[in-house]
């Protein structure tokens, strides 16, 4: 049995709202896409696809020895842009800034760490970002006359943990299950979708 995974951090439900009133911000805009859910925010530090559910427990060890050695950190959600630069957009998100070297040195060693469990490093440089909409099959412009009208906007992001999630995929889109959530410098906290792993 396999589970779809990825690791994230996670975003309070003020900074839900606040993000939701940017989206219908860029409807009135004139920008069609499949937009995130609510639930479903998040800034992801790895994703790891199809994973034997006998791995996780391992997998799991690990990133708790992570989270320990971390103390919790700021950062700032700040700014709308697309993916891919230069090129024909494709992603909505959300910009991120603030400690970026916390942030940074966390990513590096979740990556290391998956490494160790037969998850290779991502080969594209990570650009933390958070994902608002999907633009496939909806054209966007691409001037940056445009995009600098959501320039400066900004929201404050304590993190004080990360979580493994379960990704199912739907027709209507896929939902999120907690697995573990990993509080930083503390021991890790069993989520409610870990029962049998």
């Amino acid at each position: 049995m396999k589970k779809r995974v990825f690791i994230a951090i996670d975003v309070p439900e003020e900074i839900r709202d606040w993000l939701e009133e940017w989206q219908e911000e860029l409807r009135r805009a004139g920008i069609t896409a499949k937009w995130v859910e609510r639930e479903n925010f998040h800034i992801t530090l790895k994703f790891l696809g199809e994973v034997e559910v006998g791995k996780l427990g391992n997998i799991r060890e690990r990133l708790r020895r992570v989270a320990r050695q971390h103390h919790p950190f700021s950062l700032r959600l700040k700014d709308v842009g697309v993916f891919p630069p230069g090129g024909v957009p494709q992603i909505v998100w959300m910009g991120v800034t603030g400690d970026m070297p916390s942030l940074l040195l966390l990513h590096r060693q979740v990556e290391d760490q998956m490494a160790e469990c037969g998850f290779p490093h991502d080969r594209r440089k990570f650009h933390a970002h958070l994902t608002l909409g999907r633009l496939k099959n909806h054209p966007a412009p691409q001037e940056e006359e445009f995009w600098a009208q959501f320039r400066g906007i900004s929201a404050p992001l304590d993190v004080e943990e990360f979580l493994l999630m379960e990704s199912v995929l739907t027709p209507q889109g896929p939902i999120y299950h907690v697995i573990e959530r990993f509080s930083l410098g503390k021991q890790g906290k069993a989520g409610l979708a870990n029962s049998g792993v």
